[in-house]
């Protein structure tokens, strides 16, 4: 009787291996199959890749990650460092006694407290200097900004210059 459970036992094991080989042997095929679509994918866009306006209808424009052929300069690299040359008097432009125009910068609020500061008397003047040149002349327009010291915040502010006038003079 022993042997019989135990063989009634064995089958039904027996059995539920087969279904999971069965289960497996699917998973198997389906991913058999999501690799040989995603093969093609791969090999339908390596094709397109390959397309260039040398080997088809696209125009140059197109070529994007072509490797462009690179033109060979024909000059010698020299022993020199790039930029200014040790010993070469350097130069910049000076400031103009006399402007044409002076343009006064005035502060009229603390950016740190936004406390009104127009009525404060200037503790400080920063000068830069624009030189234009028209046709017939150079116009040098002077652009003053004005610096005061917060009665509130007691930090010195100082107004802003207009954009691109970064330096004393250009």
């Amino acid at each position: 009787m022993k042997a019989e459970e135990e063989w009634i036992h064995l089958q039904a094991e027996n059995q539920l291996l087969r279904e999971q080989v069965e289960q497996r042997k699917e998973h198997v095929a389906q991913r058999d199959e999501r690799i040989e679509q995603v093969l093609q994918r791969i090999n339908a866009l390596e094709k397109r890749l390959a397309k260039d306006s040398h080997n088809s209808s696209l125009p140059p424009s197109s070529d994007r990650f072509a490797r462009q052929k690179q033109t060979r300069s024909v000059r010698q690299k020299s022993s020199k460092k790039a930029g200014g040359q040790a010993g070469h008097p350097g130069s910049t432009l000076q400031m103009s006694e006399k402007p044409e125009e002076v343009i006064r910068l005035p502060v009229t609020q603390c950016p740190h407290c936004q406390a009104d500061v127009a009525p404060v008397a200037a503790s400080s003047i920063e000068c830069r200097q624009v030189v234009d040149v028209p046709l017939p002349r150079v116009q040098i327009t002077a652009y003053q900004a004005e610096g005061k010291q917060c009665p509130h915040g007691q930090r010195t502010t100082r107004a802003a210059f207009p954009q691109g006038v970064t330096a004393p003079v250009h």
